[in-house]
């Protein structure tokens, strides 16, 4: 049963499970043909179980386990090439739990855990190599 369905880009993101991958971030545009996932970022019958699905100027963010970096937050462009963790807030296999995604500027701010303190708000850059034309990019 898909979840955490989520628009962005003409395409229609959101988690499922398959039965083989477990569940995974996936998309469409609508046909058969045009529906795939997206990466399988925890290989195996579990899968990353993504959550938290939030669009924010033309990128998707959301919260993915994997087994050694616990629950993190994660980005995608809809490719599997642009798919990939942003950072591991608690070291390890703890979890974060990432939620509340907000991309203002090259930031994203969301709330999260590093494993000593309770949730607190987090502000990351997120700037893409290919929109920074500066050093300090």
């Amino acid at each position: 049963m898909p979840k955490e369905l989520v628009a962005l880009g003409g395409e229609l993101y959101f988690t499922a499970d398959d039965g083989v991958h477990g569940r995974e971030l996936w998309r469409t545009d609508g046909t058969a043909q045009g529906t795939m996932m997206v990466r399988d970022i925890a290989p195996g019958p579990v899968g990353s179980v993504p959550t938290g699905l939030k669009a924010e100027s033309g990128w998707l963010f959301f919260s993915a386990e994997t087994a050694g970096h616990g629950r993190e937050v994660w980005y995608s462009a809809g490719r599997p090439w642009v798919t990939s963790r942003l950072l591991d807030i608690a070291p390890g296999a703890a979890s974060s739990n990432p939620f509340d995604f907000v991309r203002a500027g090259f930031n994203l701010f969301f709330a999260a855990s590093d494993g000593d303190r309770d949730q607190e708000l987090y502000a990351v850059p997120f700037r893409p190599w290919w929109l920074c034309f500066s050093r300090d990019c």
